[in-house]
């Protein structure tokens, strides 16, 4: 071997050093601008999502559904105590009681108790999602703000619906 292969050779491999640097850097530039840029980013693509025509169908008729269901669950909850005390009329409740009286009584209970507790669940999860950044700007107008959470056993607290009803 020449010294002027030696030259060639040893200049090939100093300008594959320089590039393999060169790649290193400008790669590490470009990751690291992509940090810099990671929330204002991220926050418009979040915009995007949250404006998408399937996410404001989605939040509209969400909070159309729960509305229809808190409605239709407190008109369950007063069915289930008028039948409750139906129950309690015809069966007074009493130490004597046969077990099967005893069971029934108990399987109403539980389903009015159920009935209730479903009914406030969709009523927390209503007013929480009416204040959700990312849904409370799809509650339609006509639709109430929030629900009391007493309106499971009180169908007077209830807010007028979307139909004025």
């Amino acid at each position: 071997m020449t010294r002027q292969d030696f030259r060639n050779g040893c200049s090939w491999l100093g300008l594959l050093i320089v590039a393999i640097i060169v790649l290193v850097i400008v790669g590490a530039a470009i990751w690291g601008f992509g940090v810099l840029t990671s929330g204002v980013v991220g926050q418009g693509e979040q915009i995007k999502q949250i404006n998408s025509a399937s996410n404001r169908t989605f939040q509209y008729q969400h909070f159309f559904d729960l509305d229809a269901t808190i409605r239709a669950q407190s008109v369950n909850v007063q069915s289930a105590k008028k039948d409750l005390a139906d129950f309690d009329a015809q069966y007074p409740p009493s130490a004597n009681e046969s077990y099967s009286i005893t069971q029934l009584r108990g399987q109403k209970q539980g389903s009015l108790t159920g009935l209730e507790q479903l009914c406030a669940a969709n009523i927390q999860s209503y007013n929480n999602d009416a204040q959700e950044f990312t849904r409370d700007q799809f509650l339609s107008n006509k639709l109430p703000q929030s629900f009391n959470v007493n309106a499971c056993d009180d169908p007077k607290l209830l807010p007028t619906s979307a139909s004025g009803q």
